[in-house]
């Protein structure tokens, strides 16, 4: 009894050592007496099943032996044996799978899960009259087939891509949700532009500061092995790319070894413009990110009526109206990639006193977003608040404290501000993605805000454009060169002076023009024998040089050149895109891991390109 430790086993041994033992037999376990005559069952039918196949078997071999010549049988014939039944495979049969890498870049492109697919495709398969055992659609198995047709086309695409034409480089920093939603992380889309190319690259995780910056754009382009096709930057101007010591561009000069075209992002250069004329003749005090006078104004739109509003055709006169008008009616006429470039160019229309070009009733849109940092917005709500004014100001009477209100609803210099964007932004905005034309373009304004009466719009124009002439430096200035528009007599001074005019030994990235000056200048004043490195840098023949520019409309050598330089990017929607395109797939991403992410960017992107509308032409024609 000692040698038990087990109290339980203990207190058994006594309790059966006692008189009158406890406790009784149970009765029979029913369940577990059927399990074992089933299995005794099988166990029988199989011993059954191989008798059978043993006598077959027997048979067989007896009859082989019977047939045989005993006399003259050969050695060959006498090593013949009747080959052993087949066993019977339990192996369930293979199942197909339908998640091809078409459907799986198409369930990547429209952002749909794996439940979610599995949920769409098993009924439809069923309609189209397949046998759903006979599929592998589980949740599982379509996460592993999207995954590995992922990787195999991202590597796919890269591999491929070997352009033979000279690159511009773009990037945009910008704060998007981590992949696991805990807080966010800056990322950095990269992407490539030419004649004809625009690719994206990758989306990596950056802290934003230049050096990192620098060195991860390096590093991606040297992966696609397309360093040496990169011959210009495009970029947003903020201190950390344009920095002359320290910024992304000089580092990344430095790393490829060579000079690089700057390409400033024209978009950015005129919010910049359109902000500081605001903060001039609007000045905010407020601290808020949003604007506090377009927050009223949206709040007072549920009660606009929109039939009620004014126009300027009364109050302006002046000859640049019917200029502008017609304008903005032309640029109404052609395709925008977004909606709120159009509804710019409606308000000025209504603003002007005429009607937009395919409306046949004024409507006027829901205001959006009113952060500071959406410039374009200033443009579009200080139009709009501006043509129903008279209703704003009735609204706000009505609300409590209605004298402090009322002063607050418009603000006073705001037909200003309106003035300035029909007048001087419209044109530039709209005429901004035109490479060829940016230096006279930026000439063009300059030279006009110069003779503004109005001493806030000119002063703060000038500070803001005077900070940003990247496209009047001495070497990109040689996109004049293929400038349809400019005057011929311009377009020979322009080459005199690019074979006889001394330049800087240096060239800086931009210029500073001097206002005393300014009317005797013109586009051909700021080339110099420095602009033939433009020619260089985008591997430009300059034989079309000894051709008199008279000549060049027919000069098939300087059409093909011409065409080259019309495909450079000058403004950076091609990083916006891009961001455009993350931010649809961090919101709720369905790639868990940053190589998964990578990976779903460049499909997707193929995709879209392949399959840009979803009518069934489209697909049909591929």
């Amino acid at each position: 009894m000692s040698k038990i430790t087990i109290k339980e086993d203990r207190d058994f041994l006594e309790a059966q050592r006692k008189p009158g033992r406890q406790g009784k037999m149970g009765g029979m376990d029913r369940a577990w007496v059927e399990k074992e005559t089933r299995t005794q069952q099988r166990r029988d039918d199989d011993g059954s099943r191989a008798a059978q196949e043993s006598q077959a078997f027997a048979e067989r071999q007896a009859t082989v032996e019977l047939e045989s010549s005993t006399s003259s049988s050969s050695p060959e014939e006498q090593d013949v044996i009747a080959s052993p039944p087949p066993k019977r495979s339990r192996r369930a049969p293979s199942q197909k799978k339908i998640i091809s890498p078409q459907v799986s870049a198409a369930l990547d492109r429209t952002n749909i899960s794996d439940r979610k697919a599995a949920h769409v495709l098993l009924p439809f398969a069923e309609e189209l009259g397949a046998n759903t055992r006979e599929l592998s659609l589980s949740a599982s198995t379509i996460n592993r087939q999207r995954k590995r047709h992922r990787q195999e086309k991202a590597a796919e695409l890269k591999e491929k891509f070997a352009p033979d034409v000279p690159l511009t480089l773009h990037w945009d920093g910008k704060l998007m949700p981590s992949l696991t939603n805990e807080g966010v992380v800056d990322r950095l889309p990269i992407l490539v532009s030419g004649e004809g190319v625009e690719k994206i690259l990758a989306v990596p995780i950056t802290d934003g500061k230049a050096e990192p910056t620098a060195n991860t754009i390096h590093s991606v382009i040297s992966e696609w092995a397309i360093s040496d096709r990169i011959r210009a930057l495009c970029f947003d101007t903020t201190a950390t790319n344009t920095g002359s010591k320290g910024g992304v561009c000089v580092r990344l000069q430095q790393s490829l070894g060579r000079d690089l075209l700057y390409l400033a992002c024209r978009h950015h250069m005129l919010e910049i413009l359109l902000g500081t004329v605001f903060s001039a003749l609007i000045p905010e005090t407020s601290q808020s990110p949003d604007i506090a006078a377009f927050v009223r104004f949206r709040e007072f739109w549920p009660y606009v009526e929109q039939d009620q509003y004014r126009t300027a055709n009364e109050e302006l006169k002046e000859d640049w109206v019917d200029d502008i008008l017609k304008l903005c009616q032309g640029y109404l006429r052609k395709d925008h990639p977004r909606d709120d470039y159009r509804e710019l160019l409606e308000l000025a229309v209504v603003f002007l006193g005429g009607i937009p070009h395919g409306r046949k009733k004024i409507f006027f849109h829901k205001p959006g977003a009113v952060h500071r940092a959406r410039r374009m917005a200033r443009a579009i709500y200080a139009l709009k608040m501006w043509i129903f004014a008279p209703q704003f100001v009735e609204y706000q009477k009505q609300r409590p404290s209605s004298s402090r209100a009322v002063k607050a609803a418009v603000p006073p210099k705001l037909d200003e501000f309106c003035i300035f964007i029909v007048r001087y932004y419209i044109r530039a905005w709209f005429s901004a993605a035109c490479s060829a034309n940016a230096p006279r373009n930026d000439l063009d304004i300059y030279k006009a805000l110069a003779k503004e009466t109005n001493k806030a719009i000119r002063e703060s124009g000038l500070k803001a454009l005077g900070r940003h002439m990247w496209y009047l430096s001495e070497v990109t200035v040689g996109l004049a060169l293929f400038d349809d528009e400019m005057p011929l007599e311009e377009k020979r001074n322009v080459v005199a002076n690019l074979r006889s005019m001394e330049g800087s030994e240096e060239p800086p990235p931009k210029v500073c023009v001097e206002e005393a000056d300014l009317d005797n200048k013109t586009v051909a004043s700021f080339v110099t024998k420095n602009t033939d490195k433009f020619l260089d840098l985008l591997d430009i023949d300059k034989g079309f040089l000894d051709v008199d520019p008279a000549m060049w409309g027919t000069n098939p050598m300087y059409q093909a050149w011409a065409r080259r330089v019309r495909g450079l990017l000058v403004t950076n929607d091609a990083a916006e895109r891009g961001v455009a395109l993350v931010q649809d797939f961090t919101k709720n991403p369905r790639a868990k891991s940053e190589d998964q992410l990578q990976c779903l960017l460049q499909v997707v992107e193929d995709h879209r390109k392949m399959y840009p509308t979803a009518k069934k032409y489209g697909h049909c024609a591929t």
